[in-house]
Formats: C-alpha cells, sequence, structure tokens
C-alpha cells in the first residue's frame, strides 16, 4: 500500500478531471475527462474531444494517446465547452493525478480566454499524495484503470485512487493472470442439470398450494402457473395449464 505524503480531513465530494494535450503546450488541450463523486459515489462522468488552441510546436503527443488532429478538427473548442465545464466543477474541489499538468492546463486555457470563475486553488493531488504513477497507484488498489490517456478512464481512475487513499474503496482479493480469471469464472457457473426442476416424487412437502406450480413476478402481478407442458399427439401444438392471477 502506497505511504501518503499528506494527511487530510476526507472529502467525499469532488471532482476529479484530466486533460490531454496535442502538444507540450498547455494550452494545446485535446480532450478531457471529468467524474464528479458525491458523498464517496461516482454521480456522473463526462468527456470530450476538443479542438486545441493551435501553436508552433511540430512534436505531437499522438503516440501517447492516439488522438490525431483529424479527430479534432471538428470538436468544440474550449471556449464552447467552458460553460458546461464551470457547470459540472461548480464549487467542489478539483483532484487530479498530477495538478503540475492538469491543474495548470486548465488554468492556462483560462488565462487564454480571459476567464477565472473556476476555483483552481481547492485541489488534490492523488501522485503528490502516493508518490506513484497511476498506473502503480491503480496496482496498489486493485483498480482497473481502463485505457491509460484516456481522458475519462484516467479521471475515473483518479477519482477511485482518490477514494482509497481515503480508505473508502477495498482493494481486490484476486490475483493471477488469465489462466486464474477464467477458471475462477468457471467455478462460479452451475452446471444445467441444477437449474432443471426435480421430478415431483422427490418433493418432499406437497402439501401446499404452491405445488406443482411455479412461481414467477410480473411487476404488480404474481402468476402461478403448472411447470409442465402436456404435448398432443393428434396435434403440433403444445396445450398450457390455465394461468390463476393473485393480485
Amino acid at each position: 500500500m502506497p505511504k501518503l505524503k499528506n494527511v487530510f480531513m476526507k472529502v467525499s465530494n469532488f471532482v476529479a478531471i484530466d486533460f490531454e494535450t496535442m502538444t507540450a503546450e498547455l494550452t494545446s488541450a485535446c480532450a478531457i475527462g471529468m467524474v464528479k463523486v458525491i458523498n464517496g459515489y461516482v454521480h456522473q462522468s463526462f468527456y470530450s474531444l476538443i479542438n486545441p488552441i493551435p501553436d508552433d510546436r511540430t512534436k505531437y503527443n499522438t503516440a501517447v494517446h492516439g488522438i490525431t488532429h483529424d479527430m479534432v478538427a471538428d470538436a468544440p473548442g474550449f471556449w464552447e465547452l467552458y460553460p458546461f465545464i464551470k457547470k459540472f466543477i461548480k464549487d467542489f474541489p478539483i483532484v487530479c493525478h498530477n495538478r503540475g499538468t492538469d491543474i495548470n492546463v486548465l488554468r492556462s486555457l483560462m488565462d487564454f480566454f480571459c476567464i477565472d470563475d473556476i476555483k483552481t486553488n481547492d485541489n488534490y493531488c492523488t501522485y503528490e499524495m502516493t508518490g506513484l504513477s497511476l498506473v502503480d497507484c491503480c496496482k496498489q488498489y486493485g483498480i482497473p484503470i481502463g485505457v491509460h490517456h484516456n481522458a475519462l478512464d484516467d479521471a475515473m481512475a483518479c477519482a477511485k485512487v482518490f477514494l482509497a487513499c481515503q480508505g473508502n474503496i477495498v482493494a481486490t482479493t484476486f490475483k493471477g493472470g488469465i489462466a486464474e480469471a477464467i477458471a475462477s469464472a468457471s467455478a462460479k457457473k452451475f452446471e444445467r442439470s441444477t437449474l432443471n426442476p426435480i421430478a415431483d416424487d422427490q418433493v418432499k412437502n406437497q402439501d401446499t398450494v404452491f405445488f406443482p406450480c411455479q412461481c414467477c413476478h410480473h411487476r404488480n402481478v404474481r402468476c402461478l402457473s403448472q411447470p409442465k407442458r402436456a404435448w398432443k399427439a393428434d396435434s403440433s401444438t403444445w396445450s398450457r395449464h390455465q394461468h390463476r392471477h393473485i393480485r
């Protein structure tokens, strides 16, 4: 378990955020992912590509996150997304994994468009708390990371790491690779024979209105029906017992 580098009161309401950038420029955001947590539970998530602000750099981060210029050509600009981003974050603390990047990307974009009404000073950094990469944090706590460098998957992983740092998530106890996972899943399956109804003479308690009926629920109607179907030798159809409905 990672050793936390700072102690804080538990924070159960927050927004985890992650940006991907097209270049090394902080204003070149090309994707955003946000996850809102209320009372320790994921309440809402948001993802969008962003048409980045052009810059003079020629080295792109496509190899890192897979986002190309063609993919963002018709995407909304940050100024178009900003009203929703502001509404999504509200006055919630912001959580990210490496605030030196994500918080500064948000601040740089707001500075570029001369807006400053999102509170960015109230933030937490899971990287500074743990000293681990996001991937290593997820391994430590048994949290699925999804697709690393997908902004939404990283924001979701960051949110869960932040909760785990506060003791709100129990790490998975499953260990092993693909073979163990398949074996574990197979062990949980029922044999088909256990799902079939047993013979009438094997039922010990037959003195009940439910024998030999099947019970099922359909909305507000409870339905008692005979489980067996009688085959008519002189026809090609099944004859079914009538249902008795009890409201």
